[in-house]
């Protein structure tokens, strides 16, 4: 049986800074029995000094397989007990990390493909910005890199059967869309005005999607006739920022610093637009429920954000939403000030909303790209 490794990257850097010194190595007959493995047809075995190990990495096997968080910290700290362990096993380097072991870049190494989640993304990793040290090493191995971008589960995330938004609508009846914004608005206390638009975030609150940028920017963008609903937890900085304009502009802020999946879905469809200014987004999805629910994007140009979301054109009238590309304040700011004026133009907006909503962000659509590659190793391996 022809043998194939597929490394999937979606966090460079993920695997090489485990940590979790609590934990244990397993012995080497727990481990291979262990039920969170999945059945192996071989293990990597050595000695060193002499004693036995097995390796949870395994190069020859069909797939390389991620344990999960908690197996691979601990195997992962113990290693680096033996600081010539990697030249040991490998004397060229293939496994070795500044003096320690590095999972990502075994699996890089011996993958016969390496699987980014999006094309920009495969692409920005192999920039020492993105690389996380593997910048090197990726750009050495290019020619197995792909970018092919998640999907999100079109069942689950329908306008026209969702349970938990006010009003179901699909394309065809679009005009319904407007019941679920004035509906958030009135739970939200905001100003109910089908006029106004409505910017909606449902997200981590984190620096990496791009939150000093708005928190730099709310005092100008709350002079804005728009109003902005946010969703989510994280940093305390931003946490409490979203507070104080929630406190002191409660007819245009709304923040929820909660998790409640049935709000996102009110969000995703009450909102005009979408605003993820990302720092980098190795794929994102929230850009494409967005979407999914005719409600425009406003993104930064990095990884799958540049890929799924077409910015408008005021001259061919394409685009299913609204980019910019430096990591800017006020390069956001404009975008979202064009976005507004392109708002007031109904029959502009609404094409550009049925352009959102007849995007593919389907599984099936990623699923076609992973069969291609399958079928390109094996005719490679004869």
């Amino acid at each position: 049986m022809k043998k194939i490794t597929i490394l999937i990257a979606l966090f460079i850097g993920v695997m090489i800074g485990c940590q979790n010194s609590d934990l244990e190595l397993a012995p080497t007959e727990n481990l291979r029995s262990n039920d969170q493995l999945l059945p192996l047809r071989e293990t990597f075995d050595f000695t060193y000094n002499g004693k036995t190990y097995s390796s949870p990495f395994y190069m020859e096997n069909d797939t390389l397989m991620i344990l999960e968080d908690e197996e691979v910290a601990a195997i992962h700290n113990r290693l680096q007990e033996f600081p010539d362990l990697a030249t040991y096993i490998t004397p060229n380097g293939d496994i070795e990390y500044y003096g320690g072991v590095s999972f990502m870049k075994s699996g890089i190494v011996f993958s016969d493909k390496v699987i980014a989640v999006s094309p920009t993304y495969s692409n920005e990793i192999q920039t020492e910005f993105y690389g996380e040290g593997l910048d090197g090493l990726l750009k050495s191995k290019s020619h197995k890199l792909k970018g092919i971008l998640n999907g999100i589960d079109y069942d689950l995330n329908n306008p026209l059967t969702d349970g938990d938004i006010f009003v179901n609508y699909d394309i065809n009846s679009i005009d319904k869309k407007i019941e679920n914004k004035l509906k958030l608005q009135e739970v939200l206390g905001l100003d109910v005005n089908p006029d106004i638009p409505l910017i909606g975030i449902v997200s981590r609150l984190v620096s990496q999607k791009g939150f000093d940028l708005i928190s730099y920017m709310m005092p100008e963008i709350i002079r804005e006739n728009l109003q902005v609903v946010i969703l989510g937890t994280g940093e305390h900085q931003y946490q409490s920022m979203f507070n104080y304009y929630d406190s002191h502009f409660p007819n245009k802020v709304s923040a929820r610093i909660t998790f409640d999946s049935a709000f996102a879905q009110q969000i995703y469809a009450g909102s005009d637009m979408f605003l993820m200014p990302s720092l980098f987004e190795p794929c994102g999805i929230g850009q494409m429920l967005a979407m999914r629910y005719g409600t425009l994007p406003i993104v930064r140009e990095t990884g799958g954000l540049k890929d799924t979301v077409i910015p408008y054109n005021k001259y061919t009238g394409e685009g299913n939403g609204f980019s910019f590309k430096n990591y800017n304040a006020h390069e956001m700011l404009h975008c979202i000030r064009r976005a507004v004026k392109v708002y007031n133009d109904k029959d502009r907006w609404m094409e550009l909303v049925n352009n959102a909503m007849n995007t593919d962000s389907s599984w099936k659509k990623s699923a076609t790209e992973y069969i291609k590659v399958y079928e390109e190793i094996v005719n490679q391996k004869g």
